[in-house]
């Protein structure tokens, strides 16, 4: 499924989804490697996590969860599909 229906299919609706790609929500480039990304999506869902958080944080933080997580399986996804060049 394409980014941009994923996000505006009303799975979330945090302001923070105005970023333009799944890449920016990870903070990665483009052309990362499969264990950049996993790497950059640990460091967010740390970053994220609810019950790591501030109490006044924890709805913010639970939205901001589900969008690194549908960034992260949507980036998954596409790296999966796209031929290894050897």
């Amino acid at each position: 499924m394409e980014w941009k229906n994923i996000i505006k299919g009303g799975q979330s609706n945090l302001e923070a989804t105005r970023l333009k790609s799944p890449y920016e929500i990870l903070s990665v480039n483009p052309d990362v490697s499969k264990e950049e990304l996993r790497e950059a999506y640990i460091k967010k869902v740390k970053a994220y996590h609810p019950d790591c958080s501030d109490p006044f944080l924890k709805q913010y933080n639970q939205e901001m969860l589900k969008i690194v997580n549908l960034a992260y399986e949507h980036l998954k996804e596409v790296s999966e599909c796209q031929p290894i060049d050897t």
